[in-house]
């Protein structure tokens, strides 16, 4: 083999091996491989199965991850509370997905916003409670888990209701069907999952008032750069005008 045509494979080799690789992901100063990813348990925007992450929030964020030419990144799953607590403390993390209220607004900054969901108030069938303003709870209990959207939301009507917090979705079903609860506050889908999950059925239960309209977005710690931040949304915002976001809607909210 000539010199020359030894030179030319050589040349071609690493051309293919850099139009092959991210380009953001061959350097190791890419701000985006320094963040910590955290989610919860919270279907159907996140969750696992069999060992594996999954959900709308996660295979979306997998898509920008690729639109921005970065490498798959670990995800590691932390009940909500404490994780709440360690994005507003601990630098360069993700939190994800979460509704942004306007408590929340100034301690973050901001990428989506990746659904639009519900917050109901949800009560047993057979129960009187008709509603037709939230000053209708007047005296009533009302089941949240502690730090979820939904029990932010109702705090603004605690000179209302009476709040029970408590730590899982799990447990404020199970108060709510055993009459220890008059209300549960808690996000549509959520709901909608748990109850197949168990399979009980919805008839049971029904939407006694819509607490809010919300939209959920990834949360960052206020220390991440504007520019990474502007980043990740250029790369969202290409991402949700493609048919694989509309697909993942109709997979994960039908």
């Amino acid at each position: 083999m000539s010199f020359n045509l030894k030179i030319f494979i050589l040349g071609m080799t690493v051309f293919f091996f850099a139009a092959t690789v991210p380009r953001n992901a061959m350097s190791s100063d890419d701000q985006a491989t320094k963040l910590t990813y955290l989610t919860e348990d919270f279907k159907p925007y996140n969750y696992q199965e069999y060992g594996q992450a999954k959900g709308l929030a996660v295979e979306l964020l997998i898509l920008v991850w690729k639109e921005m030419g970065v490498q798959v990144l670990p995800i590691e799953f932390t009940p909500w509370p404490r994780a709440y607590e360690m994005i507003q403390k601990q630098p360069n993390t993700v939190l994800f997905s979460m509704v942004k209220t306007t408590e929340r607004e100034p301690l973050f900054k901001w990428v989506g916003p990746i659904a639009q969901s519900r917050t109901l108030l949800v009560a047993r069938e057979d129960t009187p409670i008709n509603m037709r303003s939230i000053e209708d709870a007047k005296g009533l209990t009302v089941g949240v888990v502690r730090d979820y959207m939904s029990a932010i939301i109702l705090e603004r009507h605690k000179d209302i209701v009476t709040i029970d917090t408590l730590s899982s979705v799990d447990l404020c079903i199970k108060k709510l069907s055993s009459r220890r609860l008059d209300l549960i506050s808690i996000e549509e889908n959520t709901f909608n999952l748990a109850m197949q999950k168990k399979h009980i059925s919805q008839k049971k239960f029904k939407t006694a008032w819509v607490l809010n309209n919300t939209l959920s977005y990834y949360a960052f710690s206020k220390d991440v750069d504007d520019a990474t931040i502007a980043r990740f949304q250029k790369a969202f915002d290409a991402i949700i005008k493609t048919p694989e976001y509309t697909r993942l809607v109709g997979h994960y909210l039908k």
